[in-house]
């Protein structure tokens, strides 16, 4: 595949417009989509609670409607009196009575399957819908009667959803209310009474929730304990859930996880009967709507990537169109015809003014080669003047070697010294100043002046230099030093009064580069004397000067300051910012000025190439 960067310049500009665009509608359509997930997902899981907590009320009315009916029937006076004693008319007697009066008090209730009423002296009392008790059926031995015939009993009792009775030929799925009918005038337990219920009460009650239920397929559960009273799908009526089920429906509505598959979930606990009634529905029919909305923006995105993908790439084809011919004309240019101009239409954008930048350029270019043409025909005659130019300094190296001769023939020492040291200090500074010089021989040239200034001032000055052997090669800028020594001599020794010194030192050092990465080794070289100082409102100017790296030195405080300019500003220029002088000055104490240069015995010129003729330690 080819790299990026030699894509044509139309196809980047059409990449990365379809890849932003591509990757902000991910964005937006992520963001929406899980937006609008959990929007549907809290509006349904309202939707849910509401209608469950209707459904709750609903079923308690019901609940109090038949526990009202179990007190009609237990209250009634012909029950009473039936199950107080028997009739002398017979059994028969006694059952059609209260078949009668259980058959009047229940017909109003549709969902009642049966009533049922054993006696405490063994008789049975039954009416039902269905089928009738069978011969072998004991009240013993329902799952009901030891805990209703206890002390403990309670007042009701509701029994879990289950078949009507196992003796029964044709058993309906019920659930049944169970309480005891005492006698109204002893409070003596006359029998036990047993409604038998259809399941399709419950049905009933979502019934009102029928659109509902179409729409999102909502599943009901009524649970008392573990015991599934009703289930709206009919899977799980009468039988038991196991524990994960119902911990994972512990809370009031949330999401849970059954058989593996994620559902949304409502319950609410009834104050009345404290049945738990759960609606469940599958999280994915929860978010469908969600889904199609997201589905909708994929394909909605995927078109317009596809009409923004060819529209960028039209429109960059038309931008990159005149840079393809600046190029044709740039390559005409590098071989060699400079005659060749843009055609400018007039525009006004950045490609128009490209254009008549590119021809002011051209025009400049071809200026200045017919410029440099006719130059360099004057070079040749300057060549010819500047090799006589070079007869005077010669006259005046062989002036003062003259002089120094007649001044040693006639014994007038110092002056031969003084001559000595100015045509050395001449040579020195004639020399290349492309490049740089060993510290020694900066050294060299420094004594040489100081030999001039020694015989200026003989009682008043005192130069010492202590420069390690192991720093002598080190390389630095020509003419760096000497500057600072001279003004160590004109606004020291000149301006003090009593006897002044003048030290040059230099040791090793260490700084940091400018990225922190790596530690440089430096040469730092100290100018100090014992003269009176710089004030501090001057001192404050030059440090700023310095500070700004020199490049103006129309505004340099001084004579002092200019020297120093030009020092930093060569400094700067060859070796970096990080490198430079430091001045440091106080009144009545002196002044020093530190130069700090990386530490290299490789020559280096101005533009900061290594002369690999002169090879050392190279640190």
């Amino acid at each position: 595949m080819m790299h990026w960067a030699n894509w044509r310049l139309k196809n980047k500009i059409a990449a990365a417009i379809s890849i932003m665009f591509c990757f902000s509608l991910i964005v937006i359509g992520t963001l929406v989509y899980y937006k609008m997930a959990k929007d549907y997902e809290q509006r349904t899981l309202n939707l849910m609670d509401t209608t469950i907590r209707q459904m709750n009320i609903t079923m308690d009315v019901h609940m109090q409607n038949i526990e009202r009916l179990s007190v009609s029937i237990l209250s009634d006076p012909i029950i009473q009196r039936v199950l107080r004693k028997p009739s002398e008319l017979g059994v028969q007697e006694d059952n059609n009575e209260m078949n009668y009066r259980m058959l009047l008090l229940s017909s109003p209730w549709p969902y009642i399957q049966g009533v049922n009423i054993f006696s405490e002296d063994g008789r049975v009392f039954n009416f039902s819908r269905g089928d009738d008790l069978g011969s072998k059926f004991y009240v013993r031995d329902e799952p009901w009667y030891d805990l209703m015939s206890s002390t403990s009993a309670p007042v009701l009792l509701y029994m879990p959803t289950g078949s009507a009775s196992a003796s029964i030929a044709n058993p309906e799925t019920v659930f049944s209310l169970i309480r005891p009918i005492n006698d109204l005038d002893t409070g003596k337990r006359l029998a036990f009474m047993k409604i038998d219920l259809k399941t399709e009460l419950f049905g009933s009650i979502t019934v009102n929730n029928s659109q509902l239920d179409q729409q999102l397929k909502i599943r009901y559960i009524v649970l008392q304990d573990r015991n599934v009273m009703f289930d709206s799908h009919h899977r799980l009526t009468g039988q038991k859930l196991d524990d994960a089920a119902v911990q994972s429906s512990n809370g009031k509505s949330g999401l849970m996880v059954w058989d593996g598959e994620r559902y949304i979930y409502s319950a609410f606990e009834s104050s009345g009967t404290h049945w738990k009634t759960v609606s469940i529905l599958p999280y994915s029919d929860s978010v469908k709507e969600s889904v199609k909305i997201r589905n909708l923006l994929i394909g909605l995105g995927i078109s317009f990537l596809i009409i923004i993908a060819v529209v960028s790439y039209y429109l960059a084809s038309r931008m990159v169109r005149p840079l393809s011919k600046v190029m044709v004309t740039m390559k005409r240019v590098e071989m060699g015809d400079f005659k060749v101009r843009l055609y400018e239409r007039g525009n006004r954008d950045e490609i128009g003014q490209l254009s008549r930048i590119f021809n002011m350029m051209l025009e400049s270019v071809d200026h200045l080669i017919h410029r440099v043409y006719q130059a360099e025909l004057r070079e040749k005659d300057a060549q010819l003047q500047a090799l006589q130019a070079q007869i005077n300094p010669h006259m005046l190296f062989n002036t003062l070697n003259l002089m120094k001769a007649l001044c040693r023939k006639r014994e007038v020492p110092d002056v031969a010294l003084m001559a000595e040291s100015l045509a050395d200090l001449f040579r020195y500074c004639l020399q290349d100043w492309k490049r740089t010089v060993t510290l020694s021989e900066e050294i060299g040239h420094i004594r040489n002046y100081m030999r001039i200034q020694e015989l200026r001032f003989p009682n008043k000055l005192e130069f010492r230099c202590h420069v390690p052997e192991t720093l002598m090669r080190s390389q630095v800028v020509r003419l760096s030093i000497q500057p600072l020594v001279e003004n160590a001599v004109i606004y020291g020794v000149e301006q003090s009064l009593d006897r002044c010194k003048v030290e040059v030192t230099a040791r090793h050092g260490k700084i940091w580069s400018e990225d922190g990465q790596q530690s440089i080794e430096t040469v730092v070289i100290s100018v100090m004397d014992t003269g009176p100082g710089i004030p501090k409102a001057r001192l404050k100017r030059i440090r700023r000067h310095l500070a700004g790296s020199g490049d103006d030195l129309s505004d340099a405080p001084e004579k002092l300051g200019i020297g120093l300019m030009n020092v930093q500003k060569r400094l700067q220029l060859l070796f970096g910012t990080t490198f430079g002088l430091r001045i440091q000055s106080a009144s009545g104490i002196g002044t020093r000025v530190v130069l700090t240069v990386p530490y290299s015995d490789y020559i280096v010129d101005m533009e900061g190439r290594q002369n690999n003729e002169y090879f050392g330690s190279g640190r």
